[in-house]
């Protein structure tokens, strides 16, 4: 949302498509009755279109995808697992028909020291990191209460157009 902003409307299909999940540590089947499958359609003002497809339990522990397509080419921003070591990688092409070439981040955003961590865990410290420079410079980069409230509100916007089957117009 920091990039795109928010979208104006959604639709959304939540379904649960395993029941029943087994513990791989002690093979014991436990009853599962929260959405593992959520797919959300939307649009902005500006016309562009929003798609996203979250999805638990995968067996292959396939991570994120985020793909934007612009006027003048895509990006996509992706990592191979959910909560594992790998880190986010970063496609993009410019013009058409171009194939997607890996881009670098520049250092200006690498704001810590190298380190060892894990994808997840160094997502964590880049948040803190961006609290704290918020603090000591006064910046605004790391989530407020408002992005925190906006976020609830399109949670609650997905539940009712999941329960609903409608479109939901978004504050």
């Amino acid at each position: 949302f920091t990039m795109l902003g928010h979208p104006e409307s959604i639709s959304a299909l939540a379904v649960n498509q395993f029941p029943e999940v087994t513990l791989i540590e002690t093979g014991e089947v436990l009853k599962h009755t929260t959405a593992d499958q959520v797919i959300v359609s939307g649009s902005y003002a500006n016309g562009a279109v929003l798609t996203a497809h979250i999805e638990a339990g995968k067996r292959n522990n396939y991570g994120m995808q985020l793909d934007i397509t612009g006027t003048k080419g895509d990006i996509k921003i992706w990592n191979t697992t959910s909560f594992g070591n790998a880190f986010n990688m970063i496609e993009a092409a410019q013009g058409d028909s171009q194939p997607m070439r890996m881009l670098k981040v520049p250092p200006r955003y690498n704001w810590l020291p190298e380190n060892d961590l894990g994808g997840s865990q160094l997502e964590l410290a880049y948040l803190y990191a961006a609290y704290a420079k918020d603090v000591s410079e006064g910046t605004q980069l790391a989530p407020t209460f408002t992005d925190a409230l906006r976020m609830h509100e399109l949670i609650d916007a997905i539940e009712v157009s999941n329960r609903d089957g409608a479109r939901v117009q978004l504050k």
